[in-house]
């Protein structure tokens, strides 16, 4: 997080707070707007070819098995000889390269290169992991449960957008799902380990 601020001050410096809108090429903003495939919009198609292949990476690959190891205890899996340092940092990397396409797609959408448009993502993004992990597994963390929160948090949002709700309302649903959801993964935890 303070790389990440850091880089977001360096960013803020050389774009003066200022969004890029100008000579954006068309073919940038087909990357979200457009449809490739039977009509579905890109940025679905996208979605699936990710989750699926971060699915078969941590289900089906030694490499996967190794990250959830150390996911779940990093003594006990160096214990084990794995490599915890070397699995973090190629954790860190996937990470890294999940979120830059997502500020690439986001950008695309926005038709705007913003450094603070990601930003009031952060929360959504901890709290469908923590749903996630509330709903599907016992408390651990999984890459389908990341998909079931982030779809429970969307229709959410659109239900209160659709119901006319006040822009307040979106925080404090968030910050209660946050909540719950914490909540949840705790004590699926727990029960899991009992």
């Amino acid at each position: 997080m303070g790389v990440g601020t850091i880089i977001t001050g360096l960013a803020l410096a050389y774009s003066t707070g200022v969004p890029i809108v100008a000579g954006v090429p068309e073919a940038f903003l087909q990357l979200s707007l457009g449809r490739w495939l039977l009509g579905i919009p890109n940025n679905i198609i996208i979605m699936m070819v990710v989750l699926g292949l971060l699915w078969v990476l941590v289900e089906r690959t030694s490499i996967g098995q190794e990250i959830q190891a150390v996911g779940g205890n990093a003594a006990a899996a160096r214990l084990a000889g794995i490599n915890v340092d070397r699995v973090k940092t190629l954790g860190f990397v996937i990470s890294g390269m999940c979120a830059a396409l997502t500020g690439i797609l986001l950008a695309s959408r926005l038709g705007s290169g913003t450094t603070s448009a990601g930003d009031s993502y952060l929360l959504s993004a901890f709290a469908a992991v923590f749903l996630g992990s509330a709903t599907l597994s016992d408390g651990e963390f999984h890459v389908l449960g990341t998909l079931v929160g982030a779809l429970i948090i969307a229709f959410g949002f659109n239900g209160l957008n659709i119901f006319g709700a006040p822009t307040y309302s979106q925080f404090v649903f968030q910050g209660a799902i946050l909540i719950i959801a914490v909540g949840l993964s705790s004590l699926g935890r727990v029960l899991a380990e009992s």
